[in-house]
């Protein structure tokens, strides 16, 4: 059985450009980029894996920036894009070197959707 894979968002506090990837464990790639790249903010999670991915490349490539790899893009773009997710989508948590703190993860939504729907039977 494949382990679920998710698509993140984040945002490079020093920089201010988004990352656009996908992973089945977001927050050990979070923590990666934290520590090699830059402190980074968790914009979004969400379900899907490397089409997704790619397909939200395309829809982006006009903002990439020149200067990053392949999965940094300018906030133009982005930023609005982010804002207008479905809030179960949206995170917040700042990912450091020194301090991780917990943020939302899909999984997290997922749990709550089915425990509303469970109070509604």
């Amino acid at each position: 059985m494949r382990r679920p894979t998710f698509v993140y968002v984040m945002r490079g506090l020093a920089s201010g450009l988004f990352k656009i990837g996908h992973s089945w464990n977001p927050r050990a790639r979070l923590r990666s980029v934290a520590t090699t790249i830059e402190p980074v903010e968790l914009v979004a999670a969400f379900p899907g894996g490397r089409a997704v991915e790619l397909a939200m490349h395309r829809r982006f490539a006009e903002h990439l920036a020149p200067d990053r790899a392949l999965e940094w893009f300018r906030p133009e773009g982005v930023a609005a894009w982010a804002g207008a997710l479905p809030p179960e989508y949206r995170a917040s948590g700042v990912y450091e070197v020194r301090r991780i703190k917990p943020h939302f993860m899909p999984e997290q939504a997922e749990a709550k959707r089915a425990a509303r729907g469970a109070e509604m039977d």
